[in-house]
This record gives structure tokens, sequence and C-alpha cells, in this order.
């Protein structure tokens, strides 16, 4: 049986360049051997306040038992990567993370970058998280995020990042939520877009710094730790982290939102729902997603800006 804190270790890490053709590779393999699961979906657009959020439903038969409202998140028993399944193996990234396809995807080509050893997913980013990032981000453009933690959208406790290719739909450019982002307002180093009015901060992170993957990871840790304390979570004095929150990240930014609740009514919310992109199990959450509004549902899971919190008397 193979160790489960040394899976792969030995091999040769990834050779600078080789990650996408390594990914469209294994996908191909992964398919046809049935190791790879698709999420079969019908994907819509719900435009609002100008962003038009893509909305992927999934494609169920009418005898299929009912769906979650919301991922299982399962804090003991079975983990999917210790060990993970070999057929799913894209790449070892480093000597502490290795690059796996999602099983259960939804987006073409989704990758995950695990810890090689158990960590905790409710524990800080590190240095060695970072680095993880900053190589698939220098491999080919596309968006990295985290789910800090079951309220954050996580459904797995063992420490993982994912990453997606840009542009995130087919036939599309960039992300849904461009015009967002076209909007941000900055004052010296962080930034907030009007249109999300919900607790939030973006930096701008250089391009330039991924020609040395180690170096750009040290230079993203440090404005992570700055968002988070920007946005008022703070550090604690041990690895385990205060609160719940989303990291978004390409090669030209990163955004951090805290987390209040996993759900709204029953619309499950992670990290690409603040990129503009949704899942809902059935026609109803989608008319329920139509109804609210994609940007009043992820104000609902998320917290409200300083601005508008109640202040204490006093």
């Amino acid at each position: 049986m193979t160790d489960d804190t040394t899976q792969g270790a030995g091999r040769t890490l990834l050779a600078p360049g080789a990650l996408w053709e390594l990914t469209c590779a294994t996908t191909a393999k992964a398919l046809a051997g049935g190791a790879l699961q698709p999420i079969k979906a019908t994907r819509t657009t719900v435009v609002d306040a100008g962003i038009p959020f893509e909305v992927h439903v999934a494609d169920l038969p009418p005898e299929a038992p009912p769906q979650p409202l919301k991922p299982a998140y399962v804090e003991d028993g079975f983990d999917p990567f210790l060990p993970y399944d070999p057929a799913l193996y894209v790449a070892d990234l480093s000597p502490t993370h290795v690059c796996l396809l999602n099983k259960f995807n939804v987006l073409d080509y989704h990758l995950l970058m695990v810890t090689r050893a158990f960590e905790h997913q409710e524990t800080w980013l590190t240095l060695a998280d970072m680095e993880a990032m900053c190589l698939c981000l220098a491999e080919f453009e596309g968006l990295a995020f985290f789910n800090g933690g079951r309220i954050a959208g996580a459904s797995q406790r063992h420490k993982h990042l994912q990453y997606v290719p840009l542009p995130l739909l087919p036939g599309g450019t960039g992300l849904p939520i461009a015009p967002a982002l076209d909007v941000v307002r900055w004052e010296g180093d962080f930034g907030a877009t009007p249109l999300f009015s919900l607790a939030h901060a973006l930096v701008r992170l250089d391009p330039a710094w991924l020609a040395d993957p180690r170096d750009a990871a040290a230079r993203t840790l440090d404005r992570y730790w700055a968002l988070l304390d920007f946005v008022g979570i703070e550090r604690g004095d041990d690895e385990r982290q205060t609160r719940a929150y989303n990291l978004l990240a390409t090669r030209e930014w990163m955004l951090v939102i805290p987390r209040s609740q996993d759900a709204y009514e029953g619309i499950a919310v992670h990290g690409l729902g603040y990129a503009g992109s949704f899942m809902v199990w059935d026609e109803a959450r989608l008319q329920l997603l139509r109804q609210t509004g994609p940007l009043a549902v992820l104000r609902a899971v998320g917290e409200p800006p300083p601005d508008l919190r109640p202040q204490a008397a006093g």
C-alpha cells in the first residue's frame, strides 16, 4: 500500500512550461478511464449590475435523488487526497504540493494544488502554499482560489488551493466580474469595487514576479497578510485561521472576502462565486438566484463593509 504521507515522493518536479500539456493529457486519460467524472450542467447567464454571472444548472435525470443544499464537510474519516487517485495525478509542483485534477469538475481543466502531507483546510496559507499557487500562475493564465474553511465553501478538510484556466468559460474573455474590477477604487495599496457592497479588499500583483515563483511567493504572502489585516481578519496565536474567507488571485491582483455563512437558502457559494460563477442543482434554485440577484446572494454570505456594520453602543 502507498504511504499516505509520501505518495509520489521521489518523482521529478514539474518542468517549467509543462503544466498545460500535462493537464490536457491527464484529462484525456482520466475521462477515458472514468476517473474524472464531470458534473453535467447547462450554462446560463444572469446579469446583475452589468456583471454577466455564469450559472451552471446541473443536468439531473428526473429520477435522481434530491441533491444536498451544500457540500458535506468531512471533519473525520475519509480523505480523498491520502492517498489520491493516481489517475488524477498531473504533476509534482514542489516537495510539499502535488497537482491533481478535480474529480467532480464543472469547469474544464480544473486543478487542485494539494499538500502532500495532511494540513487542515482551516489553517493559514503558508509560503509553500503560495509557491504552489505562483508556479501554476507562471505556467498558464488562470484564476487561483482558496476556500478558507467550511463557511467559505470548502468541502474537504485536507488543505488544497484550486486553479482554473482563463478565460473562465469557452468563448469568453477574462472573468465575468470584469465590470466590477473595472471600477475598483484604490486607496494606497488596497482597492475595493463599489459593485460588491460587502467587506473585501484587493491588492495588485506584478506578473513579472512570476519569473521566479519562489520570490513571487514571498511577495504574495506578504500581501496576503496585509489583505487579511485590512479586512479585519486577525492572525491569532496558532496555525488555525480565526475566521472564514475566500481568496482569489490572478497574475495581476489578489482578492480576499470574509465569509459569514456557506450558503444562501440552498445556493452554495465558494470562491468562484466571487469570480462570477455559480453552480445550482435545480431550476428552483436558479429561479431563486434570478429573483434575489447574484450580488445580493454574495452579500448575504459575506460580511457588510465597515461603513454598514452596526456600531457598538458606548
